[in-house]
């Protein structure tokens, strides 16, 4: 058995032994969670890269 198989296999059996399974209820509040936390960190993003323009911005009309 190569090592990959050897690790997925090991892998697979140790996130089954101490999770229970989740309703699609957890499921569905989890991916609307992820979602909306990638939403966020993309606009931070967006609103980081623009603030240096925006400061120079107001400074020309101050």
């Amino acid at each position: 058995m190569d090592q990959s198989r050897a690790f997925s296999k090991l892998t697979r059996s140790s996130s089954r032994a101490g999770q229970e399974q989740l309703s699609k209820e957890d499921l569905k509040a989890g991916e609307v969670e992820a979602c909306q936390t990638v939403r966020m960190a993309v606009v931070g993003g967006i609103l980081l890269y623009l603030s240096p323009f925006a400061v120079d911005f107001a400074k020309k009309f101050l």
